[in-house]
């Protein structure tokens, strides 16, 4: 939320599957919670066959080539490894126009082998340098193919389908890594996924893009051995928002050249939702530097500063995006030390690219700040309810988007107690001012903010220890082998359809119990 440097985007629409953590949903407008049976579940994936692995990603075997790759319409050559500032290794791929007086396209391509419904995502870095910076027209697109042969022929009918998602032009900032990251489920049919990096130069426009550090992966959900517990969270069932909880914001925050007044009035619960409204008004306020202004536009905080934090979890917003034109929201958390960075973005999203939400951490110190980052392109964020979390562990960050992992880093991953924001930005350098299109006002409706906690499988009770607590919480929440778990009686009540269901199948019985047995014996 502190960055302001962004790409333009655009893709077609990849898939995504449904969110396998638990939902809230209610009877009326504001009735009872229920849990689904993947509430507090110990989570049991069945690992999936390890596919092909993308061969010389970084580009420096043979002390600098681009061995396993193929390169199209490399002329003179454009299409090159260099040694040209890498981010990672000694080498990149170097790729840039044909000049050949029209439009043209070069670059590199791999191929794996997939079956129809693996989920691919291809995640690199790309950069453009002063001196050799992209001009005009110029771009470099990541793609993602699907044919139904080995060794299939673009444009042909061999090929299948694509996303594509532009990550660099002469609007991004130069002289910098930037994470880029985009996925796309095989269709019907498919026998190969192909990654590819297509350059496209038009008017024999100058610049070169640079390429280092790609992924190319199917997803694969491997064992999780301990499970998920739910340690802080809100589902917005008050009437008010509750102060012991959040702190809502009244002030405008100088940063980024937003243009928003955070007024205390734009905050409320509506059915059920948090809800951050925007609206375009005039308002009289202080700003961080204590100088009293005018603002055209109003909008909504709240944090969890001073009321929770903590180090590391699963954290998870499911909620609804406002967008058109100028509009910025954000799920992002700061540590509680006050110093930035570091920072985690959860989620955010500019209102003119509702179908793409951008997940980023920061890191270093100031000014020399530093990113790893993604974007994924789905549907638009804004039309219904999408949920947007990240998995913070010991190094490595794993954002999901929809119950899937979108992006992944493990580059200095933070270890300090951290709490959460939520909020709309209005205006700022990165997704502009509103104009003519912008509508007004905006709602930004959360349904709820959860922070999960690794436990111990096995561990019923929550002490992290499984003991002869857990066998007697089991047998308190067991009707009988294959029946519809009814706790008489006891402690788990909400959870026990969830927590004790350890082989999966959505059936509590005396096999979940044998697990735990062999659980408790260990």
């Amino acid at each position: 939320m502190f960055a302001s440097g962004r790409e333009r985007t655009t893709s077609q629409v990849t898939s995504y599957r449904h969110n396998p953590w638990m939902a809230k949903t209610r009877r009326g407008a504001s009735g009872p919670l229920r849990w689904t049976m993947a509430a507090l579940s110990v989570v049991l994936w069945a690992a999936a066959e390890a596919p092909a692995a993308l061969q010389n990603p970084g580009f420096d075997d043979g002390g600098g080539s681009l061995a396993s790759w193929t390169t199209f319409n490399n002329v003179i050559p454009n299409v090159l490894a260099a040694p040209i500032t890498p981010r990672s290794g000694t080498h990149v791929a170097k790729v840039f126009g044909a000049f050949s007086g029209t439009t043209n396209w070069s670059g590199i391509y791999q191929s794996l082998p997939t079956t129809a419904g693996q989920v691919w995502t291809v995640e690199c870095h790309v950069r453009h340098n002063t001196g050799d910076a992209l001009a005009g027209a110029n771009e470099l697109a990541v793609k993602i193919e699907f044919y139904s042969v080995a060794g299939g022929v673009w444009g042909s009918s061999d090929f299948l389908g694509e996303t594509v998602l532009p990550v660099l032009d002469n609007a991004s900032p130069r002289n910098t890594w930037l994470g880029r990251s985009v996925q796309a489920t095989a269709p019907a049919g498919t026998v190969e996924a192909r990654v590819a990096l297509v350059f496209t130069q038009e008017g024999d426009a100058a610049g070169a893009a640079l390429v280092d550090d790609v992924s190319f992966t199917a997803d694969g959900e491997p064992p999780v051995l301990d499970a998920w517990r739910l340690l802080w969270h809100d589902e917005f069932e008050n009437p008010t928002v509750d102060p012991g909880k959040w702190r809502i914001e009244d002030l405008h925050l100088i940063k980024n050249n937003e243009l928003q007044y955070y007024a205390p009035d734009e905050v409320y619960v509506e059915n059920g939702d948090l809800v951050l409204r925007s609206r375009q008004r005039t308002y009289w306020g202080f700003d961080s530097d204590g100088n009293w202004g005018r603002y055209d536009y109003t909008s909504g905080l709240v944090e969890t500063r001073d009321r929770f934090a903590h180090t590391f979890g699963r954290i998870e917003i499911r909620a609804i995006l406002p967008w058109t034109q100028g509009m910025w929201p954000a799920h992002w958390m700061l540590p509680s030390s006050g110093t930035w960075p570091p920072e985690i973005d959860i989620m955010e999203m500019v209102g003119h690219a509702p179908q793409a939400v951008y997940m980023t951490h920061h890191w270093g110190v100031w000014p020399d700040v530093q990113s790893d980052g993604g974007v994924y392109i789905g549907p638009v964020f804004a039309a219904d309810y999408h949920t947007f979390g990240v998995e913070w562990q010991p190094g490595r960050l794993d954002w999901y988007v929809d119950g899937q992992v979108r992006f992944t880093s493990q580059t200095e991953v933070p270890t300090e107690p951290f709490y959460l924001i939520l909020n709309t930005a209005v205006g700022g350098t990165w997704p502009g001012s509103p104009d003519g299109t912008t509508v007004f006002p905006q709602y930004h409706r959360i349904d709820y903010a959860r922070w999960f906690v690794r436990g111990v499988r096995g561990d019923i009770t929550g002490d992290h220890v499984v003991d002869d607590a857990d066998i007697a919480a089991f047998g308190d929440c067991m009707a009988g082998p294959n029946a519809t778990p009814s706790p008489v009686s006891g402690i788990h009540c909400v959870a026990c359809t969830t927590t004790f269901d350890f082989d999966g199948d959505d059936d509590v019985d005396l096999e979940d119990y044998a697990a735990l047995q062999a659980l408790y014996a260990d």
